[in-house]
């Protein structure tokens, strides 16, 4: 879990009801409490929550897993039959095995694959780039 996915978790809490919650996200649970629940949360000197993140692996915050092109193409985020388009936005969540674009050499369509849930940290490649086999597309932590 990351400083980024902490931020968004208590702005989304912060325009709900809770008071306590638990979060689990990849293995880190984050837990917090909400001294207040005042109407507007404006005044930046309060404290929003009473929080403590665990985790059983703290060597996971500095993992990174890249991932790699399957072979040599072009890389896309849109299935060019489909027209379905994969989103390839750095900070959101990626489950196992999502799609994460497509590599196209001639008539063969070969999907590109998050190897496991994570966070889509950067992508090294533009839509439409040509990639050589092998090639760093994506960063996830």
């Amino acid at each position: 879990m990351n400083i980024e996915q902490v931020s968004q978790i208590i702005e989304r809490l912060e325009r709900s009801t809770v008071d306590d919650f638990e979060v689990e996200v990849d293995g880190f649970v984050l837990r917090g409490h909400f001294s207040s629940r005042a109407p507007s949360r404006s005044d930046s000197s309060e404290c929003p929550a009473a929080l403590s993140v665990s985790s059983a692996k703290p060597a996971a915050l500095s993992e990174t897993t890249t991932v790699k092109s399957p072979s040599m193409g072009i890389f896309t985020t849109v299935h060019p039959l489909t027209q379905a388009t994969y989103s390839i936005d750095a900070g959101r969540n990626v489950a196992a095995e999502e799609i994460l674009g497509f590599i196209i050499l001639g008539s063969a369509i070969q999907p590109v694959l998050a190897p496991k849930a994570s966070i889509l940290h950067r992508s090294l490649v533009e839509d439409k780039q040509i990639v050589g086999y092998g090639q760093s597309l994506f960063e996830l932590g």
